[in-house]
């Protein structure tokens, strides 16, 4: 090709100016789509509304980070990009976006301001931001807003931020993340999405299909999975062995090609590099969670972790209660959320604005009461040293040093209880759904008690240490406090129980569910291969794989 149409090429395709420029990552490895085919027609997209749920390592960030440089040169776009936190702004901008910077003179030679939150391209700008703050958000507009990882992001700031494309020509919106749980974040986008699967075609039948984790019976598409026992990706028709270069050549289809909005489901199960193997080994040896969201780039909630109405009216039990032993959990705000129960199980719910109700209740029922320390400690501190040994204050502080889940304070402690937020609630959903949690009231009377229960779900949460662990977290501006009020009541239960129940264990792992798609980051494999027509080509309509 001439000279001067590679350059013109470069205009309005990023993956030549790539290429044409012998692009390097950010540790200085040169940038091959031999084995990151698949990243080849994502490269190329400049559709306006995309939504990609993926694996981990796959290099989505390094693509998006190269692509608003793009767009900010080429076309003029002022670009928003957003990650969970301010350090992870830290953490992102300095190992991943500066090193890029520094290492392709390309993108060296046109950023003419240099800051960790700003780069300045030309007379445009590429903004990076927390989405810890909604005072930030207001404060800059923009063409594109790039999500990073948008299921670990404050739902209720990327609205904000959403705001800032209004005066746009453009805007866009580009989302990003490994999913969390089904239903949310990544995932909801994704299910209104046009659902482009990654094809491979059998070289023994020709049977063209996506890739999936486990044989899917019963399923028309026959996709192709991962025998474990052989540890081989076998064909879905024949079920002979699927080559790494069949998985490496596959190509993008659409499930729903009519749809308006931009879907890619990504995995390791399509990266080439990453033997099945490796596949097993991460099965085998991770928690489901975290196999299913981080290695094949799916939603997954243990169903003894869920608790939805179906839940709670199966562990529904209208009857006649003895009201001995009664326990009392309260949600401490304004209005203060509490439920009375006994080992039998729950009676009532309800909710009042006055502290005097709350200590009323306490002596109608002789009862042992937790209440939630904050966000107004006062008034049951008081009531914690008034009634000595009945009434606690709660404090949610994880178990660092696995000294338990619950730990009852002593000494000048004594009235207060300190609980593993996440490993209670665990213990708390487990048993709503195995039975041992019942419900002593009528079914029709539930709905508000298990709307608190239906706005939270269970995710995972990445520190800045790397280290991932399971955390519950409140759906955007939905209502909890009947939810922690339970979690309260059980608190209090292990000190009506005593020794009768064992007290308060963590819940254990639970066997994985079935998986479906997936990839992974990068390695230099040695195949001739035509980037540029593949790209050329990457635009033509597919028919609808469903037909």
């Amino acid at each position: 090709m001439p000279a001067l149409a590679e350059k013109q090429l470069e205009v309005v395709h990023p993956l030549a100016w790539i290429l044409n420029n012998d692009f390097v990552n950010e540790n200085g490895d040169q940038l091959e789509f031999d084995s990151h085919r698949f990243l080849v027609r994502p490269y190329a997209d400049d559709h306006p509304d995309q939504v990609i749920m993926k694996s981990a390592q796959i290099g989505w960030s390094t693509l998006a980070i190269l692509k608003t440089f793009h767009l900010a040169k080429y076309r003029g776009l002022n670009c928003i990009y957003t990650l969970p936190t301010r350090n992870a702004t830290k953490d992102f901008v300095f190992p991943k976006v500066n090193p890029l910077i520094l290492r392709n003179k390309s993108i060296r030679d046109i950023v003419t301001q240099d800051s960790i939150t700003l780069k300045q391209v030309g007379d445009r700008f590429i903004y990076y931001k927390g989405s810890f703050s909604e005072t930030e958000a207001i404060m800059i507009s923009a063409d594109l807003l790039v999500n990073d990882e948008l299921d670990r992001s404050d739902q209720r700031v990327l609205n904000t931020y959403l705001s800032r494309l209004g005066a746009s020509k453009y805007g866009w919106k580009w989302r990003f993340s490994n999913p969390s749980v089904p239903g949310f974040g990544v995932h909801a986008l994704w299910e209104n999405s046009d659902q482009m699967h990654w094809f491979v075609t059998c070289s023994h039948c020709k049977h063209e299909t996506f890739m999936a984790f486990e044989e899917a019976e019963g399923n028309a598409m026959k996709p192709h999975f991962l025998d474990i026992t052989d540890k081989l990706y076998k064909c879905g028709k024949c079920l002979k062995t699927v080559s790494d270069s069949a998985r490496q050549s596959g190509r993008w289809i659409a499930k729903y090609p009519d749809r308006s909005m931009r879907g890619y489901h990504v995995s390791q199960l399509m990266a080439p590099w990453i033997s099945p193997a490796k596949i097993v080994s991460e099965f085998e040896s991770g928690t489901p969670d975290y196999f299913h969201n981080f290695v094949l780039g799916l939603p997954y909630i243990a169903a003894e972790l869920v608790v939805d109405r179906e839940t709670i009216l199966r562990a529904t039990t209208p009857g006649e209660v003895a009201m001995t032993d009664v326990v009392i959990g309260v949600d401490n705000g304004v209005t203060k959320h509490y439920v009375i129960g006994t080992p039998s199980g729950i009676v009532y719910y309800g909710k009042t604005d006055s502290w005097e109700e709350i200590e009323g209740l306490l002596n109608l029922h002789n009862a042992i009461m937790v209440i939630d320390a904050n966000p107004y400690p006062n008034v049951p501190r008081q009531l914690a040293r008034k009634y000595r040994g009945r009434v606690f204050m709660n404090h949610y502080i994880p178990d660092t040093k696995n000294l338990g889940t619950v730990q009852w304070g002593d000494g000048k402690n004594y009235g207060m209880v300190k609980a593993d937020r996440t490993r209670v609630i665990d213990l708390v959903a487990s048993e709503i759904n195995s039975g041992i949690q019942m419900f002593m009231m009528n079914p029709s009377d539930m709905e508000g008690y298990i709307s608190h229960w239906t706005s939270m779900y269970r995710s995972n949460e990445t520190n800045n240490a790397g280290i991932t662990k399971g955390a519950w977290i409140t759906k955007e501006n939905k209502p909890d406090h009947w939810a922690h009020a339970t979690v309260y009541f059980r608190i209090g239960l292990e000190k009506v129980m005593k020794g009768r129940s064992g007290g308060v264990r963590p819940v254990a792992p639970s066997a994985p569910l079935k998986g479906v798609l997936v990839n992974h980051d990068r390695q230099t494999i040695e195949t001739p291969v035509d980037i540029m027509k593949i790209a050329r080509e990457s635009g033509k309509p597919r028919k609808d794989w469903r037909r």
